[in-house]
């Protein structure tokens, strides 16, 4: 079995002293090799927040939903990729308990990298 985290990230197109908050959609995370009779879904989970949420004036992201899933299971973006590009590019990124803790937002060089490579520009 594996956790499926859903989250929602949020932009301010306004200011700190005004905010206007705007939803952006959200990411998809797995926890993997999860046994619920050892360890409570729930507790793995909080143990990955500080992985996933942050907030500062300008963006957020934060955990919505998160569920028990099937090993095999992939989520729905993962499935599109599949379907019009016939493999799976970018999947959902995979969380460990026992990592260290880091900035959340550091994945997104990682992404800007990937884009470069696969479309052949140079990364952010």
């Amino acid at each position: 079995m594996k956790i499926l985290i859903t989250t929602q990230y949020r932009e301010n197109y306004g200011s700190p002293d005004e905010p206007y908050w705007k939803f952006k959609g959200g990411e998809d995370y797995f926890i993997l090799n999860v046994d619920p009779l050892k360890t409570a879904p729930g507790v793995l989970v909080d143990q990955v927040r500080d992985q996933i949420e942050y907030t500062d004036a300008m963006s957020e992201e934060y955990i919505v939903d998160w569920s028990l899933v099937e090993d095999d299971y992939i989520t729905d973006y993962e499935r599109d990729q599949l379907e019009y590009e016939g493999e799976i590019r970018y999947p959902a990124r995979v969380l460990y308990p026992d990592a260290p803790i880091q900035d959340p937002r550091a994945w997104m060089n990682t992404a800007a990298d990937l884009d470069a490579q696969h479309y052949g520009y140079q990364g952010a």
